[in-house]
């Protein structure tokens, strides 16, 4: 597939590929469902002002929201730009890396392209996913500055790579993970111990800290803030030994689905081979194995430390990603050429069957981008201040009708006055909706997929609402 192009080549065209890719992407993405997913609708709605916390997850992502829709409108465009561009950046850090790392161009390409082995990022995060795109990206980021950390030692690159410490903790705190990670590689590999400067490492401390502490401060103040998505580690108190086991299975169970898909392709490239091809000595980028090595432990640690008992694969994404370039990169290197060339056409047709495949996300459950909300918008009364426990639903009326007021609804202390209050229904009409009962309303659907979702549409009257 490389056949012919030197270095050079390969370096000023590669990242045009990955431009034109996304781009691509954008365009399927704008053609497509103009409703929302979940995540896309939770992060436009919160994204309508600045704050240094929106719930449990940290700011970031949202602020870069605001500042797409601030340049572009709030609108789809500047929800989809925003994703692509992550994207593009995430793939871009990634060659980078492995080309400061001494790896070939065409195999610093397939390196880049392995993340196509991952379905949380191939279709997961070009589908549906927001704040763990961003911590991905960021962790890239992370490891191409530590690189030029190492490389070239200049108090700038200290400052940034501070810098890009703190963005990435406030953008998914399992990011500290990575930070770990790059820590103990940098302990262990002496190329990196010898090459640090720890005087210079003290200012990456503060930059860091300085970046990350505000929002941060507003988390620890407002612990229900940070602690809304504990319960889905489902944490318990039982310290048995036969619990760890079943910790300790959950926990390989998740990272299994992460590696999966990679590790099958990788061992069967490996051993359909007839004999290596080692002519040359192979330069393996030994921080990106031992940063995910190390950032796993210390979330197995982290785990049975807190009991955790449940986990799920896309939270290990952020530091999981550079153990399946690094093995890429080795396999790739020890392959002939007809071997290169099948993981090549491997990987590059992942990556077009994902965006090929994007307009179908509409068709399948839950199929979130093709939903109704006529029927919605026709029970809103021009001037109607709309109140409701579904994010979805806020940030989806929101995107149609970005004049209308929109209000989410938190319970009792909800200043809201003669709303028309949109509560999900689960089952039959008269449904509490946090905590309030109310009498029977009209009731709406919003078809999606294969399904609905149902709402009732209430009155109720409360104290007077100011409104600007």
């Amino acid at each position: 597939m490389f056949d012919g192009l030197s270095d050079r080549r390969i370096d000023r065209y590669f990242p045009a590929v990955i431009v034109l890719y996304f781009s691509i992407q954008l365009a399927m993405r704008l053609s497509i469902g103009p409703t929302l997913e979940l995540d896309e609708a939770e992060t436009f709605w919160q994204s309508q002002t600045l704050d240094f916390g929106y719930g449990p997850q940290p700011p970031l992502y949202n602020w870069i929201q605001w500042g797409f829709s601030e340049l572009f409108g709030r609108n789809l465009f500047s929800v989809a730009a925003l994703k692509a561009s992550i994207l593009s950046a995430t793939l871009f850090c990634i060659f980078r890396f492995l080309r400061g790392s001494g790896i070939a161009a065409a195999a610093a390409c397939i390196g880049t392209l392995s993340l196509g082995l991952m379905p949380d990022i191939l279709w997961e995060s070009q589908r549906a996913l927001t704040h763990s795109v961003l911590a991905v990206c960021l962790s890239a980021v992370a490891l191409l500055t530590f690189l030029r950390v190492a490389q070239h030692g200049r108090r700038i690159d200290y400052l940034v790579f501070g810098a890009v410490l703190g963005l990435g903790v406030i953008s998914k705190f399992n990011f500290v993970f990575l930070i770990g990670g790059l820590v103990g590689a940098a302990i262990l590999l002496k190329d990196l111990r010898t090459s640090i400067n720890p005087q210079r490492l003290v200012l990456t401390a503060i930059v860091a800290i300085s970046v990350a502490s505000p929002a941060l401060y507003f988390y620890a103040t407002l612990m229900k803030g940070t602690m809304g998505s504990v319960h889905k580690l489902s944490i318990v108190s039982d310290r048995s030994f036969a619990n760890f086991l079943h910790l300790s299975g959950d926990f390989a169970d998740a990272l299994a689905g992460v590696y999966a898909l990679p590790g099958a392709v990788l061992l069967g490239f490996a051993f359909a081979r007839r004999k290596w091809s080692s002519s040359q000595p192979i330069m393996k980028p030994e921080l990106l194995r031992w940063t995910a090595l190390i950032a796993i432990l210390l979330a197995l640690i982290l785990s049975v430390a807190v009991n955790a008992t449940e986990f799920k694969g896309r939270w290990f994404v952020p530091f999981s990603w550079p153990l399946v370039v690094y093995f890429t990169v080795i396999v790739w290197a020890n392959l002939h050429s007809g071997g290169q060339g099948r993981l090549s056409f491997l990987l590059c047709s992942l990556w077009a069957l994902a965006v090929i495949a994007l307009p179908y996300a509409s068709l399948v459950s839950p199929g979130y981008r093709n939903a109704d909300f006529s029927r919605v918008l026709s029970h809103i009364r021009p001037g109607d201040v709309v109140a409701s426990d579904s994010i979805w639903l806020l940030g989806n009326l929101s995107l149609k009708n970005g004049k209308m007021n929109v209000l989410q609804f938190v319970g009792h202390d909800a200043p809201v006055a003669d709303i028309e209050l949109l509560g999900v229904a689960d089952d039959a009409p008269g449904v509490t909706v946090a905590g309030l009962g109310f009498t029977q309303g009209a009731m709406v659907a919003v078809p999606y997929g294969n399904g609905e979702k149902r709402f009732v549409v209430r009155r109720m009257v409360r104290q007077p609402l100011p409104l600007d």
